[in-house]
């Protein structure tokens, strides 16, 4: 789970991006600590919502060249191929 002070701070850094999209990003470098990249799927488990609403959000997160995928891989959790994504350059 999200510490709301975390969250706080990390909304004020990046103003620009919709809270939704913060979430997104907050969760891929809390995932991406340890320099390991992260599905969807996992990015879901991680923030406990749905994964049509983390889909769209990782997808403008992309598209704005915050985040990169480093390919397909095996997923052990949703077992399929799936992209795993990093964030480009740090927060």
């Amino acid at each position: 789970m999200i510490n709301q002070s975390s969250l706080e701070v990390f909304e004020l850094i990046k103003p620009e991006l919709s809270k939704r999209q913060a979430l997104v990003l907050y969760a891929i470098h809390h995932l991406n600590i340890n320099n390991i990249p992260c599905s969807d799927k996992q990015i879901s488990n991680f923030l406990k919502l749905p994964i049509n609403q983390i889909v769209p959000r990782r997808a403008e997160l992309e598209k704005f060249n915050r985040i990169y995928s480093i390919g397909r891989f095996y997923d052990g959790i949703s077992q399929v191929k799936c992209n795993l994504w990093h964030i480009r350059g740090g927060l």
